[in-house]
């Protein structure tokens, strides 16, 4: 229980030490939450895509295999021959993506809420910052020192800070294609997915218009923004769409 309670005072302090960094303004700066709302859109629609992918490689597997290969798939890894654990591992890795995709949203979701409501406390602002920027993995001192070290990089360098995010959002669309590409070579075929993902390059598009506004003119809040798109993307790139 004492445990407990240090890991959760430790995780206030590091919400305070961030909330502190933030700044805010006194009324809600609505680029950013307008960027918030974009962002938050193009999660949702990644989410929604691995689900389809989901659910139509998931069907696939079920109507391809034959019996004994469906006893394999319930087996542990080590007693599965080699193709059944590839495409569990396939399968495994969409369900992880669209899982931390929808922790990811909905982390987005209360950002864009506490920011766009005055009195919302800067600690509270802070830890759901931080849970935000640390979706998929511990809140810990290594987070915060992340996030320390790319807003002192945008301080020092704000173009090639918004070089590096720019990079990493083309990268995700690129993953995107590629995982389609992948379950395309499998024989599945998943309606109007390269509209959907079309739609999503749209919005991306869009997204880096607006970053590119936010960084036009840096506060406290808007900088703190940044760091945390950035290392959401960068998330997404490493850990979410990465290759099945």
């Amino acid at each position: 229980m004492d445990q407990q309670l240090q890991e959760k005072k430790k995780k206030k302090g590091l919400a305070k030490k961030l909330s502190e960094k933030i700044g805010r303004d006194s009324e809600p700066d609505t680029l950013v939450v307008d960027t918030l709302g974009e962002l938050k859109q193009i999660v949702g629609s990644m989410k929604d895509v691995f689900g389809q992918f989901e659910t139509g490689y998931s069907e696939q597997l079920e109507e391809e295999r034959t019996r004994w290969e469906k006893v394999q798939s319930k087996l542990p890894g080590f007693m599965q021959n080699k193709s059944t654990k590839v495409e569990e591992h396939r399968l495994n890795r969409i369900k992880s993506n669209k899982g931390n995709l929808a922790e990811l949203e909905d982390n987005l979701s209360k950002l864009e809420l506490l920011l766009s409501t005055s009195n919302s406390s800067l600690e509270t602002i802070g830890e759901t910052y931080l849970k935000t920027a640390a979706t998929g993995k511990e809140v810990d001192n290594s987070t915060l020192i992340e996030l320390e070290k790319k807003m002192e990089k945008m301080q020092e360098n704000m173009s090639d800070a918004m070089n590096d995010m720019n990079a990493q959002i083309r990268l995700i669309k690129t993953a995107l294609d590629n995982m389609a590409g992948q379950l395309d070579e499998q024989g599945l075929i998943l309606e109007d997915i390269d509209d959907k993902i079309d739609v999503i390059d749209t919005k991306m598009d869009k997204a880096q218009d607006m970053l590119k506004k936010i960084s036009n003119k840096i506060t406290g809040n808007r900088l703190i923004m940044l760091a945390v798109i950035g290392t959401a993307t960068a998330l997404m790139v490493t850990k979410f769409l990465a290759p099945a």
